[in-house]
């Protein structure tokens, strides 16, 4: 056929089918347009109810790509495109990077239960995987956290969501609880006597928990005693190294001795 006989088809076939493929066009580029706005309003939308702005942003762009795929699809099959093997082409496409992606997706899935359920948020300390830090940030695949010596630590995301997860700063209020020993030879109540007044000093432990003093062991070497006081969480280190110290200064000040695990060797002379 002649480049003439080809054109003249051409030109016959859009005068019979023109109007129909602007209009299929122009309804393709309208869902188009509408996916794209839905998308933008779920993530406002999750945005007002705190979840992360990363996770935000990806389901919109899911949803975005998602609706778009199906709506070209649907123009292609208007316009006559056998799509059936189009989509047994992507159904294929989809499985395979499926199985390649699914340790990221475990983790991004993680990642949405960690934002949904909320075991813990930016900002909060934790202690997970045997890492301990504060959480810089609940990413799509990882967490990200920054320890007490400044070192960042990425924990992915499905290991935390399968493994014991301690969060130390849920609550407003913390409980101190230290051990100290005391001689055999010591009295308890000076001992406990002295204890008391150093958390009757600290106005930051709590005056509406009544701390306890109590012994809590007769050990090998030493008669324990246990302190347990209730603080607000911020306060929580400051009041642990202020009885550590104090607690021993007093107890050297008046005579109180703290054991120490000491080994008597007896040599036989023969």
């Amino acid at each position: 056929m002649s480049f003439s006989g080809l054109f003249n088809s051409a030109r016959n076939w859009l005068n019979v089918h023109g109007f129909e493929i602007v209009i299929v066009f122009f309804l393709g580029f309208t869902g188009i347009y509408i996916s794209l706005k839905l998308s933008k309003i779920i993530e406002k939308a999750l945005l007002k109810k705190d979840v992360e702005r990363a996770i935000s942003s990806l389901i919109r762009k899911l949803v975005f790509y998602s609706l778009s795929v199906l709506i070209v699809i649907a123009v292609l099959n208007k316009l006559g495109v056998n799509t059936a093997s189009l989509l047994t082409v992507i159904g294929a496409m989809g499985l395979a990077v499926g199985l390649a992606l699914k340790d990221s997706f475990s983790h991004f899935a993680s990642g949405i239960l960690i934002v949904l359920l909320r075991p813990f948020t930016v900002g909060d300390y934790i202690k997970v995987n045997g890492f301990e830090g504060f959480v810089q940030d609940i990413g799509i695949f990882h967490t990200t956290l920054n320890t007490l010596d400044n070192a960042t630590v990425i924990i992915p995301n499905s290991s935390v969501t399968n493994t014991t997860v301690i969060n130390f700063t849920k609550e407003d209020r913390r409980r101190v609880i230290l051990t100290f020993g005391i001689g055999y030879g010591d009295n308890i109540e000076k001992a406990k006597g002295i204890i008391l007044g150093i958390l009757n000093e600290n106005e930051k432990i709590l005056k509406d928990l009544e701390p306890m003093v109590a012994v809590s062991e007769l050990g090998d070497n030493s008669v324990n005693i246990q302190v347990r006081a209730w603080v607000k969480t911020e306060d929580y280190w400051d009041v642990y190294f202020y009885l550590l110290e104090s607690v021993k200064v007093a107890f050297d000040n008046n005579g109180i001795t703290i054991p120490y695990p000491q080994l008597d060797v007896h040599l036989n002379k023969e």
